[in-house]
């Protein structure tokens, strides 16, 4: 398994985490390690590019778009 060392945390970031880590009866290590992976998995796409766009302009309202007759 990979590491990672995070230089220059703010001292109350590193509180916070050290106090939820603790609470939930984690390392901050493990803790950091779920907290990146649900970040990462919030970013991952798996509709294709029309929903996508979709998606994107619904939450709008929308957008009418006057097509040229063919």
């Amino acid at each position: 398994m990979a590491s990672l060392s995070i230089n220059n945390i703010d001292r109350q970031l590193y509180e916070e985490l050290r106090v939820t880590a603790d609470i939930r009866g984690l390392s901050i290590e493990d803790l950091a390690c779920r907290i990146l992976t649900k970040a990462l998995e919030q970013n991952k796409c798996t509709d294709g590019l029309g929903t996508r766009i979709h998606k994107r302009f619904s939450l709008d309202g929308g957008v009418e778009l006057d097509l040229p007759s063919r």
